[in-house]
């Protein structure tokens, strides 16, 4: 037993002296110099003059008091035009929205009044109805922001049995609740 506690003793010491002159070569041989000296004041302002420049420094190597408001002024007025731009992005992604929205429900409304129209419903094929040309308002300066006209095309089967094709072009008022067709075409 009391060898064992030997042992234990004797390789606590040798543990405790390794660490001290692991210690000792390390503090002489670190090249920045854990401690203050010229050599790194010198090197702490030249990097400080190579990051922020000469008047934006003090004879210690720290930025001044000045620039440090002036990056925080620029920090701030930063965040402030990066938080403007996402609210203008979250409106813009909600105006897109709405307007999908209408049109969804406008070429709905098309594609069923054609059916409507056609002789045989059930045969009427639509070839890219919802890519057809869609403009808004009718004219660039109109007052109504939710009138749209649609173009599409497609295939109808006439009285002969023969699959036919057609233009439709319908004018859409979405601005109510329910929304309305205006006029609609088939050629």
């Amino acid at each position: 037993m009391f060898k064992f506690l030997g042992k234990m003793i004797k390789w606590a010491i040798i543990t405790i002296v390794v660490i001290v002159v692991g210690m000792l070569v390390w503090a002489v041989t670190d090249p920045e110099g854990s401690g203050w000296n010229e050599s790194s004041l010198n090197a702490d302002i030249k990097i400080c003059i190579a990051d922020h420049g000469e008047p934006n420094c003090d004879a210690e190597g720290n930025t001044t008091a000045e620039y440090k408001v002036k990056q925080e002024e620029k920090m701030a007025a930063y965040e402030k035009a990066k938080k403007a731009q996402e609210v203008y992005d979250a409106k813009q992604k909600a105006e897109a929205s709405r307007i999908d929205d209408k049109l969804t429900a406008g070429r709905l409304m098309c594609k069923n009044s054609v059916r409507k129209l056609a002789k045989y419903p059930t045969k009427v094929d639509y070839e890219g109805w919802t890519e057809g040309n869609i403009v808004e308002n009718f004219t660039k300066d109109s007052q109504h922001p939710d009138r749209f006209w649609i173009n599409f095309e497609g295939e109808w089967m006439n009285g002969f049995g023969n699959m036919v094709p057609f233009t439709a072009h319908c004018k859409l008022d979405m601005n109510s609740t329910t929304g309305k067709i205006i006029d609609i075409w088939i050629r």
